[in-house]
């Protein structure tokens, strides 16, 4: 691989975190017949990723909505019985199964169950016209289509083809909770690292929709590249010691914005598994300033993750001062630019950020 040139060097300082052996060693391999800079000592898939992290995180909770908490151990037991149910309804790997829903625990723990089986996630967009979901499941074409209530009427309205299976996605609400003694192992069909994994769509502004496809690769890279980020500041400006007798850090968490249809929705829900997080899911709805103020106090929220309008309305409520923000730790977002205004409101209203 002479001339292979490498984009990014870690800082003076960081190298422990490179050397042979260690979690964030590089190395140069080809990837779909391009040489690229990989993590050497990464999870082959995402079902790996799953059970990997579970078998470090296990009764932490993982997934907190508004009428269910699930731990890591739940996550992966409920995947294993819905990915079972998945494979009775005929679903093999390679097989799209499509969501429109807003986001609740089915919808994740569906996600989670397509994936682990080898299948394909098709994220339909859940503010689509009845003409809109029809072209979408005319891309991706599944074997499966789970739909929330609003989702599913209008599904009905477009008028599906023959072959489409469609269900209501509460049949998964049965199969959510703690292990049972008879739950089934989870899938074990093959996955490759560059077999798709999800496919996400495009806005259409100026067209139809398209669709993106990820990998099983694309889900393992970011959470690495992004744990990455973390662990070089910690090495560059390390805490003190822990005291003894002091309290056990505080679990990470942030408060889940983004649709399970866009990328800023389904990222997290693979990188909390590697920084141990609870994903906070506000109520089903519009989203609230109030409401996110109310969770953050609530859960002690450490993470906040918006774009910049969000912000606006998060830092300019009237009540801000009254709720308790002080365990907001990192904020960060995008989808457009964060002015010197706002930034300067967060460094005022966020000083602990």
């Amino acid at each position: 691989m002479a001339g292979t040139t490498w984009i990014w060097e870690p800082p003076a300082g960081a190298d422990v975190l490179f050397a042979p052996g260690a979690p964030f060693e590089m190395a140069i391999e080809p990837v779909l017949g391009v040489d690229c800079k990989v993590f050497k000592n990464r999870l082959g898939n995402i079902r790996e990723v799953l059970t990997a992290f579970t078998a470090r995180h296990g009764d932490l909770p993982n997934l907190v909505f508004p009428d269910i908490t699930l731990t890591f151990n739940d996550v992966q037991a409920s995947t294993a019985r819905v990915a079972a149910w998945f494979a009775e309804l005929g679903v093999v790997k390679g097989d799209r199964v499509a969501f429109a829903s807003a986001n609740v625990a089915s919808y994740v723990i569906g996600w989670w169950a397509t994936l682990a089986s080898g299948a394909i996630v098709s994220s339909l967009n859940g503010w689509w016209t009845p003409a809109e979901l029809l072209h979408g499941i005319e891309l991706s074409k599944p074997r499966l289509v789970f739909a929330d209530g609003p989702r599913m009427k209008r599904l009905l309205e477009a008028g599906l083809p023959d072959d489409v299976e469609v269900h209501d996605l509460s049949e998964i609400d049965h199969l959510l909770g703690p292990a049972r003694a008879d739950d089934p192992s989870l899938p074990s069909a093959a996955i490759d690292e560059d077999d798709p994994a999800v496919l996400l769509f495009t806005s259409g502004t100026t067209g139809r929709p398209k669709a993106a496809c990820l990998s099983h690769r694309n889900f393992v890279h970011f959470p690495s590249a992004a744990t990455l980020a973390g662990a070089v500041g910690a090495v560059l400006a390390p805490q003190p010691a822990p005291v003894a007798g002091a309290p056990a850090p505080k679990q990470p968490s942030s408060i889940m914005v983004g649709p399970l249809f866009h990328v800023s929705g389904v990222v997290p829900l693979i990188t909390a598994h590697y920084t141990g997080s609870k994903l906070v899911f506000p109520p089903v709805g519009s989203w609230s300033e109030t409401t996110h103020l109310e969770l953050t106090q609530e859960h002690s929220v450490g993470g906040w993750s918006a774009v910049p309008t969000q912000f606006w309305r998060l830092l300019e409520h009237p009540d801000f001062d009254k709720y308790d923000t002080s365990s907001v730790t990192v904020v960060g977002g995008g989808g457009a630019t964060y002015s010197p205004e706002l930034l300067r409101l967060m460094a005022k209203k966020l000083p602990q950020a």
